[in-house]
């Protein structure tokens, strides 16, 4: 089942506090991405390691702009063992396989 390898996929990946620092500083930057951008951020935050990295007390929530304020409050409450097979609340997210980086176009030029 494709959702529950999402936290397979992202539940290693490191560093997640610089990563979450890299996609608010790049919504804050690039208003052409920040769809995208939000996207990315929910997959993240559908996975229990990303979630405590964000809600576990550090400065970074509270410079969350309003989007990803509203993404990391609507997965503040998810039970661990439940988010993988959370609904899809945003288009990039709900990709039959969990998107890439790439895919979800935050690496592409222009």
């Amino acid at each position: 089942a494709p959702r529950q390898q999402l936290g397979e996929i992202f539940e290693d990946l490191e560093p997640k506090l610089l990563t979450l620092c890299f996609l608010v500083d790049m919504h804050d930057q690039s208003r052409k991405h920040r769809k995208q951008i939000e996207g990315a951020f929910d997959v993240l935050l559908r996975v229990g390691a990303w979630r405590r990295e964000l809600f576990g007390g550090g400065a970074l929530l509270e410079r969350l702009p309003e989007g990803l304020r509203l993404i990391a409050e609507s997965h503040r409450d998810d039970p661990e063992e439940a988010v993988a097979l959370k609904q899809a609340s945003t288009p990039a997210a709900s990709q039959p396989d969990a998107p890439s980086p790439t895919a979800l176009g935050l690496f592409a030029s222009g």
